[in-house]
């Protein structure tokens, strides 16, 4: 038996306006529609193809340049998720590292160490030997003569 003060769920009219309940009150005070996505926006779907179309081009460019430098095989899906995920400059960045991974590590699967640094936004290793000349033993020589040498000795006794 229902209550005359407590109208059950069905008699209640809808919160939110849309093409379904024209006639429902706005959103309750408090409540914010604002920053919240419009669903029944119909252009999302049109953006949408279009960002995954740009996505396409730039992944069949870096496809090919991903298997030479990588020296496997990745799919073109695993290439599209890897731009949508992290981002073409993600990908580029360990495109560019990728040598210096293989010239300091032994590398099993070459493919899916190049994804997981991807993802994971690895660092490129640091070489062990840095590039630069040791200065120790850049001073001025002087040239001695024979009896300026025995000129430094002190006989003993």
């Amino acid at each position: 038996m229902q209550d005359a003060h407590h109208p059950s769920a069905s008699d209640a009219p809808p919160l939110v306006q849309d093409a379904h309940h024209p006639s429902a009150p706005d959103a309750p005070k408090g409540l914010s529609k604002e920053g919240l996505p419009n669903i029944n926006d119909n252009n999302r779907v049109k953006d949408n193809v279009v960002v995954n179309d740009q996505v396409e081009k730039i992944a069949k460019k870096l496809k090919p340049q991903i298997e030479q430098t990588v020296g496997g095989k990745i799919t073109f899906k695993q290439v599209v998720e890897l731009i949508q995920t992290a981002g073409v400059d993600a990908v580029t960045k360990q495109l560019e590292n990728f040598p210096r991974f293989k010239k300091t590590q032994s590398i099993m699967n070459p493919v899916g160490f190049f994804i997981r640094s991807v993802i994971e936004d690895w660092s490129a290793p640091v070489s062990s030997t840095p590039n630069r000349t040791n200065s120790f033993g850049n001073f001025e020589h002087h040239e001695y003569t024979e009896e300026d040498l025995e000129a430094l000795f002190e006989p003993i006794g």
